[in-house]
């Protein structure tokens, strides 16, 4: 999410190039998880999903875990 933002404030400013740079940074990444589990684009793009999902998920978890935040 971080990245849309940052290339769509970038695009607003005239600048294109930034986005060029993110997307090339996203699909570097996505190589690097597919080659080494041996899968197909998608399904490395289904493990990236669901690894930021949770990440979002657990950003509410208070520190001590014990109750989620309304």
């Amino acid at each position: 999410m971080q990245g849309y933002a940052l290339v769509a404030a970038a695009e607003a400013q005239g600048d294109g190039r930034i986005g060029e740079v993110v997307r090339a940074d996203r699909m570097r990444l996505r190589e690097t998880v597919r080659l080494p589990l041996g899968a197909d684009a998608g399904k490395a793009t289904a493990f990236l999903v669901h690894g930021m999902l949770v990440n979002a998920l657990t950003a509410w978890l208070p520190a001590d875990g014990r109750e989620a935040r309304p």
